[in-house]
């Protein structure tokens, strides 16, 4: 198993859905991922929030590039940016980071369409559109990195310049 609750080449999907409940919203702007251990922020487009952080395509819809995308969480890090995480006592928490392929991967249900997620999940906000990964790899030209269509949960190669959205986790905990 690789982080994310998926056998090694993606093979079986059904993996990631074998633990109820499947989320666990813990009511301070943060959900646990029960099977993984990570934890994601509830808003899936918190950067909508932030006005004046995205600036670009088209304002304040929470679409950036990936390098814009890892801005942010340095700033969510930073305490620049207000994504309502209540998970630390009031501070913000430091760990944020934007997920690897697998990890976003994981947080959908490709039996399920618009959005591919399982049916009792506690998020709000999840965009029709693609979100960033932090993976770049084989395969994939090093001006692309690995995206995730929340439609149909299914993962694709695309140019850092696009304009895409961004889902912050952190945590997480080893496969058996």
């Amino acid at each position: 198993y690789q982080m994310g609750g998926r056998l090694a080449g993606n093979i079986d999907w059904r993996v990631s859905y074998i633990v109820t409940p499947r989320f666990t919203d813990n009511t301070d702007g943060t959900v646990t991922d029960n099977l993984t251990g990570l934890i994601w922020l509830k808003n899936a487009n918190c950067i909508a929030d932030n006005t004046g952080f995205d600036n670009s395509g088209t304002p304040n819809d929470g679409m950036v590039t990936w390098q814009q995308a890892l801005d942010f969480v340095r700033g969510l890090n930073a305490a620049l940016y207000d994504c309502k995480d209540g998970s630390n006592g009031g501070s913000a928490q430091t760990d944020w980071r934007m997920p690897n392929y697998n990890e976003l991967l994981s947080v959908f249900d490709p039996s399920e369409n618009d959005p591919a997620l399982p049916t009792d999940h506690p998020f709000s906000n999840v965009q029709a559109e693609r979100y960033w990964s932090s993976s770049t790899g084989v395969g994939v030209n090093e001006k692309d990195a690995f995206v995730v269509d929340p439609g149909s949960g299914n993962g694709t190669g695309n140019p850092k310049s696009m304009f895409l959205y961004l889902w912050p986790v952190r945590g997480g905990k080893s496969l058996p």
